[in-house]
């Protein structure tokens, strides 16, 4: 999500599909480790958002490591061992 605004007690803020609203500001914190990793065991496609019509940004290798930093839908979003991020399908 992205934060457009902010009060002393609220955030406005975009999901990645484009979805507006508010959120209480202690409902939400900042990223500062992955949720998970794990090894790619296919071939998988990076995408640059959280849709079936996003565009490929690359393709992930078989073996290559990725943390998720979060997800959406059916997509994870994602930080390669060569620092890209992008969204993948769960």
């Amino acid at each position: 999500m992205q934060v457009s605004a902010a009060s002393s007690n609220a955030y406005r803020v975009v999901l990645p599909d484009g979805t507006t609203g508010f959120i209480a500001s202690k409902a939400i914190s900042p990223t500062t480790t992955a949720l998970s990793r794990y090894q790619v065991k296919a071939a998988q496609e990076i995408l640059d958002r959280p849709s079936d019509s996003a565009a490929v940004k690359s393709t992930l290798r078989s073996g290559q490591k990725v943390e998720v930093l979060g997800s959406f839908d059916h997509y994870q979003l994602v930080l390669t061992d060569g620092n890209e991020v992008g969204w993948v399908r769960k």
